[in-house]
């Protein structure tokens, strides 16, 4: 298309372009639907539409919601061939378009409907949905969901609303046609996503379809106006119907011109409006569908303020040269500036010149020039720029040096209530002050007056009689000099109007008046009327001038046009006031548009309009008749399809029966009792059918009933067609008999065809019709037998246990076939069976669970809706072998020698063979010990079992033994496991025998103690076991034994922390087998014995030495002493102290005794266990005398051979020493050595060494000769002890004994009482102690006391 410009008018010439339309074909099986799009090249899609499909020769199939039958052209152009049969592949099709610009007419090659031929049941496949299907508001929409498969599949639709689907249910405006949802006359609540569902027996299919509804684009800007201030910010909101839906692009003009916000910017925002921003704005809203819509809004400035943008300074300066003052301002509208000096006009003179004009950008310029100042000229300049919207200033002083001069003071009217400023309006400079008088008296004289800095009089709340007067300014410079000038003022009372009321019960026809009367304010006075606004005209309304102050308004008959607000205007020199009034007249309402009958056909829209008017206005209500005219009317509320509009008009959309019936419109407003009408809607319904179309099946030689139920208006006429074209008549066919039944709802026909045939499936159509229009409803008809019998049965696959099968079938379509059963049997066996029916159905089956080596009969039978064919012919065949499946029975194992074993079995049972046998494989291990070892035997085992003999086996072990049968193809289970007595399953180990007994061959390994406490050691098997030998143990060491079957045992009654060899051996009852290696283990150990023995020597008169021999039983390492010391005086306890010391001191010296004092000491040893027994308590007494004493113990030494030995012979009391052995002295020689120490050293020791050595000390006090008590207890103690100039005495006392307390006392008897006398006397005392070795004497040293009693 070209496009030429004349210079008044435009030529459009269209241009044709060749274009071929071809067509696509998805074929389909029978029964199923087929599918034919015509293709249009893509340059020109957009201009060609798709106008109908026509079949040749001359059958012409039109685009419609409701399909023709069995063919459908949808809106989009696709046709659409339901319920394909084999005759369908001969007609040609073609499709016909027209090109929109050119009408050129194209018409496609013509096409074949192709088959598509399915095996069995397919499941559906979905090869054609509409994917998004956009339609327009109240137009048609259709969703195409089509899928292939056979049997030919169902189809469901859902709503997916909120991701829960929902299911379509079908309504006169929703129709499901097969593969096709037809909505007509859709909504925008229609929109959302579909899902369609295809099922059959073999599956189901699915498919989610998206409806867009777009309503027309409906575009506004608000504000429409928009008033802004110059430097404001203005917003527009271009506002797009939520109807419209869909993704949008905004585009944002100004006077026609594109602005830089666009997109999805719905807010234009300009900041800071000045005048270039005033204008038009255009919102431009474009979809993706192509369509566009606009609107449009004007921003206009508002009343800005005036604002001074330039103002002039204060100036000084000398009579004589020229002076230019200047201001200018901007505003909305354009300002005026007036310029004043000192508050008063500016002099009328030929010296002042002021001029103003405005720039092209709206601002005002003003100047006022003076071309040759003078002193008078001095004073307060002000600019003032003023509009409607307000007015703004600026002042600044011009001096003038000069004498004081006041200009002329006009004549001033104030208004009363307000406040007066009077300004001095004086010249020249400097001037020093500036002062008020009135009537001779300066100013101020009350609260009200006050002067202001810069000499202005101001005098607030003015008061007509007290402040109208002469006034007088003057004023004076620092010289002296003064000039005065007076001035008239006169006080001016604005008006006042008293309210007045208009009552609100005026209806039309009354009469009413209005009375305006002012209470307050000077004359003259201008009283005037105006309505909303307006000056009224007094040729139309009454209006009386009573006096200055008064005017009354009067109506004499009102109207519904003299509703409306009335103002009272009054005005005089001081101001204007008003007062305003509603005048409301009730009008009754009254009819603008009456609503009358109207008929609509079904689907339509129709609109009753219903208008009125009235004051106040009326309402409109809509309400619906619940039954006959004279019934009950139910309120109509606005809903889907249901819209009441503001205007009053109801507007039904796709109108169906439903909404037949008497309709009542009411129009109130509280005044009177209202109007209203009844009218009729009348809805004409052409035939359509409420249920979808169906498939009808029957059996070969019954009677088949088709049946289609009718809606719409009476009467209803129904034909039945075979194919769309043969009417079916009962007359020329015996075999079909039709019938129709009224119902409430329209007609339910029916057609009974008796005794069908294969020939008789189809489909058949109801076609209705009555006056309003026609249509018709399409039922397949599918008769069925029963099927063929499955041919060439043969084997695909043959393994032991299983057999594949194939077949096949002549029949393909799955409404036919939709079972097949496998029968198979061995000889002379009962048939089983194996049925398969699971979908897609297949022409092949696994039999399974078989037996191998196995001859077999199989035969296959076909089962349909209409019953079973006969068997297919029987196929034989046998299984191949396979391993034996059972283990040889009756197994027994005996043993014959201790490394001999006879194992006898039974073969496996015969149909647990799988084959002939060939032979057995024998195989033994230890007990739970690694895999077994096998053997084989050839043979069956048939006649008399076998047997075999294991040997070299292990003595008196333990063996687990298993057979296994073989044959051709491999070995078979092991043997079974054998069975508890009750039978109740078996045992977890494998038949087992015993080797005989034998001698241990080898040692326990792996020999371990532990010690459990200090005195138990866990140990295990056969146990001999002794302490290792330790030199300072002096008890029992023998050897001990003892017995255990268990492979552990404790042994208690231990020595404590002591070292124990062990070792184990095995023994039977044929004897003992080799014992292990020794093994050690010690006891834990525990708290120590009590210290063997403890004494005290007197090292000097103010120390001890006390010393020790360490406990016979440490029972673990001695980590420390404590040492006890308890002094006594008396009985009476006089310290107790407590020394720790090292475990590796055996001595310590208690220094610090007090003379005569007696102490107490004894001794403890510890472990890291904790502290022992104490030793027994020694006691000594402090004494100056030093009697000799040898520290160390006796006892016996064991050394080696050839080695050194130092003997000590540690004493105090610097005594005489002297060795012996033997009872012979010792002397020095070149193998002993007697040091200055007293010790004596052995060299090169030798047998003839041993012996008995004893070192004597004697210093004239005492002597001490320490004995060896080999370790022995202590047997007892003899006291042998004598007075001065007395006898000796002996006291035996018991070995356990500590001390003794000695008592020597005379009694002598007075009459009344006894006393006891204690002579002190001196004592000689020694103490005798012995033990089975040995006896020892040692001195003391007794304290006596003197007591009375």
């Amino acid at each position: 298309m070209h496009r030429f410009k004349g210079s008044t008018n435009e030529k459009i010439i269209v241009v044709t372009q060749t274009f071929k339309v071809q067509v696509e074909v998805l074929g389909a099986a029978r029964g199923c639907t087929a599918i034919l799009k015509c293709v249009v090249p893509s340059f020109v899609r957009e201009l060609v539409r798709i106008i109908s499909w026509v079949q040749e020769p001359s059958f012409y199939i039109y685009p419609t919601l409701q399909g023709d039958g069995k063919y459908h052209q949808l809106p989009s152009g696709d046709l659409l061939i339901y319920n394909v049969e084999f005759s369908d592949q001969f007609p040609k099709y073609r499709c016909k378009t027209i090109h929109r610009l050119s009408r050129q007419i194209t018409v496609s090659d013509a096409v074949n409907v192709q088959i598509v031929e399915h095996r069995g049941i397919v499941s559906p496949v979905i090869v054609e949905n509409s994917g998004t299907v956009v339609a327009a508001q109240d137009e048609g929409a259709a969703l195409i969901c089509i899928s292939q498969g056979c049997p030919t599949p169902e189809y469901r639709w859902f709503t997916r609303a909120d991701e829960k689907p929902s299911l379509v249910v079908p309504s006169p405006r929703v129709r499901q046609l097969g593969p096709v949802l037809a909505i007509e006359a859709v909504t925008v609540e229609d929109s959302g996503t579909y899902r369609c569902t295809a099922s059959n027996a073999g599956g189901e299919a699915k498919a989610d379809i998206k409806l867009i509804v777009s309503a027309p684009l409906h575009v506004e800007i608000i504000p429409p106006i928009l008033s802004v201030h110059m430097g404001g910010n203005a917003e527009f909101k271009c506002v797009v119907s939520v109807l419209s839906g869909g993704p949008h692009f905004i585009t944002w003009y100004k006077d026609g011109r594109q602005l830089a916000s666009s997109g999805r910017n719905e807010v234009l925002i300009v900041n800071n409006v000045g005048r270039e921003d005033r204008g038009m704005y255009q919102c431009v809203v474009r979809r993706a569908e192509g369509d566009t819509a606009q609107a449009a809004a004007e921003l206009q400035l508002g009343d800005t303020p005036p604002v001074l943008t330039y103002s002039f300074i204060e100036q000084t300066l000398q009579p004589g040269p020229a002076v230019s003052l200047k201001c200018s301002a901007m505003g909305n509208p354009t300002p005026q500036i007036a310029w004043s000096l000192d508050g008063y006009p500016l002099p009328s003179n030929g010296r002042f010149i002021n001029g103003q004009y405005v720039t092209v950008h709206g601002d005002v310029i003003s100047h006022v020039n003076i071309s040759h100042v003078m002193v008078e000229d001095g004073g307060e300049y002000t600019c003032t720029a003023e509009s409607r919207a307000g007015k703004s200033s600026h002042s600044a002083r011009l001096n003038v040096y000069g004498m004081p001069y006041i200009r002329l003071i006009p004549k001033v009217a104030a208004v009363a209530g307000e406040t007066l400023q009077l300004k001095c309006p004086v010249a020249g400079y400097p001037i020093e002050e500036i002062h008020w008088e009135r009537s001779g008296r300066e100013l101020p004289d009350d609260m009200r007056q006050k002067i202001l800095p810069d000499g202005v009089l101001q005098i607030s709340r003015v008061e007509k009689k007290a402040d109208t007067g002469v006034y007088t300014c003057w004023a004076r410079n620092k010289q002296g000099h003064s000039a005065r000038r007076s001035g008239e003022v006169t006080v001016i009372v604005p008006p006042k109007v008293s309210p007045f009321y208009a009552e609100n019960t005026l209806h039309v026809g009354d009469r009413t008046s209005l009375t305006c009367s002012v209470t307050k304010g000077d004359l003259p006075l201008t009283i005037s009327w105006r309505k909303d606004g307006r000056t009224l005209d007094p040729t139309q309304i009454s209006i009386t001038q009573v006096d200055q102050f008064t005017s009354i308004l009067l109506i004499e008959s009102l109207s519904s046009e003299h509703n409306g607000n009335y103002s009272c205007v009054v005005r005089n020199q001081a101001a204007e006031v008003s007062h305003t009034q509603q005048l409301v007249v009730n009008v009754p309402p009254k009819w603008s548009v009456e609503p009358f009958d109207v008929s609509v056909e079904r689907n339509r829209n129709v609109a009753l309009h219903c208008q009125a008017h009235g004051v106040p206005a009326p309402t409109v209500t809509w309400k619906k008749a619940t039954g006959s005219k004279s019934g009950e009317y139910q309120e109509i509320r606005g809903h889907m399809y249901t819209k009441l509009l503001e205007n009053g008009t109801l507007l039904l959309q796709h109108v169906k029966e439903d909404r037949e019936g008497f309709y009542l419109c009411q129009a109130e407003n509280g005044i009177g009792p209202g109007i209203g009408k009844v009218i009729h809607l009348r809805v004409n319904s052409s035939p359509y059918f409420s249920a979808p179309s169906r498939l009808v099946t029957a059996k070969k030689g019954e009677t088949a009933t088709l049946y289609c139920a009718v809606n719409g208006d009476k009467p209803i006429n129904v034909i039945w067609l075979r194919g769309e074209k043969v009417e079916l008549n009962p007359l020329s066919n015996y075999r079909i008999h039709t019938k129709q039944n009224v119902t409430m709802e329209g007609v339910a026909a029916e057609l009974q065809i008796f005794d069908v045939e294969t020939a008789d499936s189809g489909a058949y159509f109801c076609q209705a019709s009555n006056l309003y229009g026609k249509d018709q409803q399409l039922v397949q008809l599918l008769v069925q037998e029963p099927p063929l019998s499955p041919q060439n049965v043969e084997a695909a696959l043959i393994s032991s246990r299983s057999v594949h099968l194939k077949w096949q079938h002549k029949s393909g379509d799955a409404n036919e076939v939709y079972k097949f059963t496998v029968e198979y049997r061995e000889h002379d066996r009962p048939w089983q069976q194996l049925e398969l029916s699971d979908l897609p159905l297949q022409f092949a089956a696994m039999v399974e669970d078989l037996k191998p080596a196995t001859r077999y009969s199989f035969r296959v039978i076909a089962e349909g809706p209409a019953g079973k064919s006969a068997p297919s012919g029987e196929l034989l065949l046998r299984t191949i072998p396979q391993k034996p499946a059972g283990a040889p029975l009756n197994l027994s194992v005996l043993p014959l020698s201790s490394t001999e074993l006879l194992v006898t079995w039974a073969p496996p049972l015969a149909e647990l063979r799988n084959g002939e046998i060939q032979g057995f494989n024998i195989g033994y291990r230890v007990v739970d010990m690694g895999t077994y070892n096998f053997t084989s035997v050839n043979g069956d085992g048939e006649e008399s079992g076998d047997e075999v003999i294991l040997g070299g086996l292990a003595k008196f072990m333990r063996y687990s033994v298993v057979v296994q049968a073989f044959n051709e193809v491999g070995a078979g289970p092991l043997s079974e496991p054998i069975f508890n007595e009750v039978g109740a399953g078996p045992l977890s180990e494998p038949i087992s025998a015993q080797t005989m007994e034998d001698v241990p061959s080898m040692p326990p390994e792996d020999v371990r103690c532990a010690a459990i406490t200090s005195q138990s050691l866990q140990i295990r098997y056969k146990l001999m076991y002794e302490p290792v030998p330790n030199e300072n143990y002096k008890g029992n060491d023998d050897l001990e034994i003892r017995q255990t079957t268990a492979l552990t045992t404790v042994i208690t009654g231990l020595r404590k922390f002591t070292n124990y060899s062990l070792q184990i051996l095995a023994f039977t009852k044929i004897g003992d087998g080799a014992i292990s290696t020794l093994a050690y283990c010690q006891t834990e150990e525990d708290v120590p014995g009590a210290p063997a023995d403890i004494k005290v020597i007197i090292a000097s008169p103010q120390s001890f030495i006390v010393s020790w021999i360490p406990p016979l039983e440490p029972n673990g390492i001695i980590t420390r002493y404590s040492l006890y010391k308890r002094s006594m005086d008396g009985r009476q306890e006089i310290e107790h102290a407590k020394q720790s010391i090292s475990g590796q001191q055996t001595a310590y010296e208690a220094k610090g005794v007090q003379p005569g004092v007696e102490y107490q000491f004894w001794v403890t040893a510890s472990t890291k266990v904790g502290e022992g027994q104490s030793s027994k308590v020694v006691t000594q007494v402090a004494s100056t005398r030093v009697v000799a004493k040898i520290l160390p113990f006796g006892g016996t030494v064991v050394r080696p051979w050839r080695e050194s030995i130092t003997l000590s012979c540690a004493s105090v009391g610097l005594p005489k020493q002297e060795w012996q052995r033997d009872d012979q002295i010792l002397k020095g020689g070149t193998s002993r050595k007697i040091m200055d120490s007293g010790d004596l050293i052995l060299n090169n020791l030798q047998l003839s060494d041993s012996g008995n050595y004893s070192c004597q000390v004697d210093n004239g006090y005492g002597s001490d000769k320490p004995g060896n008590d080999g370790g022995a207890p202590i047997s007892g103690y003899s006291l042998n002890y004598r007075k001065e100039h007395g006898s000796l005495e002996e006291i035996h006392l018991s070995r356990h004994a500590m001390s003794y307390e000695l008592r020597v006392c005379i009694y002598t008897r007075f009459p009344t009482t006894f006393a006891l006398n204690c002579h002190i006397s001196d004592f000689q005392m020694f103490l005798i102690f012995a033990n089975s070795l040995n006896k020892y004497e040692d001195v003391l040293e007794a304290f006596v006391s003197n007591s009375y009693y």
